[in-house]
């Protein structure tokens, strides 16, 4: 049997520089990259995901925290001069783009900073990474994350505020519960 292509097809392909077919098929590279076996085993990750009795156990200052960025949202907006803001622990560096305003918590204002302070010093050293707080007034409460097997990693989260039940933090694979006023969230995604 004779199987024969049009060549009709392939003329794009020939008109394109260089740049753009590496770019083709960088592409093709990325997308047949994220494959069945990686989609199997980050289901197979959720399954085993569970809500960590870490949180559960320091949920009440956890949800003060929260409660009081959320009491005084506006103001640390206007302090973040309108960019997304992060603040992180002193000692915990961590790396974010260009068009969020990452700033360490001792420079928040003053009247914030000793309430926050306190609350995050009663959450102790490895409780916590960092808090979001962005322009459309949602609050995520970083808490911990927590590297699998396969490249895989598992993050946890407080959210209030949030707008859409969507993936606004890009992971593969993600799991809400809802709490009173606030959501748990615990997400996946490979790499890290």
């Amino acid at each position: 049997m004779l199987i024969t292509i049009d060549e009709d097809i392939f003329k794009p392909l020939l008109k394109m520089n260089r740049y753009n077919l590496l770019t083709l098929l960088l592409l093709f590279f990325i997308l047949g990259s994220f494959s069945k076996q990686d989609q199997a085993e980050l289901k197979e990750a959720m399954k085993n995901a569970s809500y960590s009795s870490r949180i559960f156990n320091k949920l009440a200052v956890y949800q003060t925290m929260g409660e009081i960025l959320k009491a005084n949202i506006d103001t640390l907006i206007l302090h973040a001069k309108s960019k997304d803001l992060v603040l992180r622990l002193p000692d915990h560096e961590y790396s974010y783009n260009s068009s969020v305003q990452n700033t360490n918590i001792k420079d928040l204002p003053k009247f914030i900073y000793t309430r926050i302070d306190s609350l995050w010093k009663q959450v102790g050293e490895g409780n916590m990474i960092s808090l979001d707080l962005d322009n459309d007034k949602t609050i995520t409460l970083n808490i911990f994350l927590d590297k699998k097997q396969h490249n895989i990693t598992e993050a946890h989260q407080l959210i209030w505020n949030i707008k859409k039940f969507d993936n606004n933090h890009s992971f593969d694979l993600f799991k809400d519960t809802v709490l009173k006023g606030y959501i748990y969230r615990i997400g996946l995604f490979q790499g890290y």
